[in-house]
């Protein structure tokens, strides 16, 4: 019988084990032609998942259909994915699924974080600090109500953008603390935003205007 090596080594392994004495039946116009396409399938087959799994298994480098498939993978699962989001934010939020969102996660760090990731202009307003685990200074921990706001623009109010923060505040949010959803165009003179760069390894704070217009980089 002949070895899985050989079968393979040149893409044709229904052909390379056809019977026969002497490779009787390879000598044949006919088993060429017939076992053309499940070589051909087979070898498609053998490419995608073996010979480039490694670049599949990054989210920055795989092709986009295999997002989805790598979202169960990293833990994004039911309401904390949707096959919808655009292929830029999937990527990034894929590739810091295990370096930043799940080692972090229940923090104001991470939900700023998913909210820029999906588009989400917001500023975090945090009435006192917040610590999980610890005591703030004088206070004992749970004698101080935690709070925090979510403010967003005004052109934000009753879109599919105040449905999408109020869902990944849920999701994302800091536990024991109340939080609101708010909207003030006032908030976003000044305001900082971190471009995540497309490797998703670094970020670059900006400064911005309500314009647009850069006011500093950090």
């Amino acid at each position: 019988m002949i070895e899985t090596y050989e079968a393979w080594k040149d893409s044709r392994p229904v052909f390379n084990r056809l019977p026969g004495i002497n490779g009787s039946y390879q000598c044949n116009v006919l088993s060429q032609y017939l076992t053309a396409f499940p070589d051909n399938e087979l070898a498609s087959a053998k490419l995608i998942a073996l010979d480039d799994i490694e670049r599949q298994a990054d989210p920055l480098r795989c092709d986009a259909i295999w997002l989805d498939f790598l979202a169960s993978l990293c833990g994004w699962h039911g309401e904390y994915w949707d096959a919808n989001w655009p292929e830029p934010a999937k990527r990034i939020l894929l590739a810091n699924s295990y370096t930043l969102i799940w080692p972090k996660y229940g923090t104001p760090e991470v939900l700023s974080f998913v909210l820029n990731t999906l588009g989400v202009r917001h500023v975090i307003q945090q009435g006192q600090s917040f610590i999980i685990g610890r005591e703030t200074v004088g206070d004992r921990l749970g004698a101080i109500a935690w709070e925090y706001d979510i403010v967003l623009p005004t052109s934000f109010f009753n879109s599919d953008l105040q449905k999408l923060t109020k869902q990944i505040n849920r999701l994302f949010g800091p536990i024991w603390c109340r939080s609101r959803i708010l909207f003030d165009d006032d908030y976003f003179e000044g305001v900082g935003f971190y471009l995540v760069d497309s490797d998703a390894t670094s970020a670059t704070l900006l400064t911005i205007d309500n314009d647009g217009t850069v006011l500093q980089v950090e």
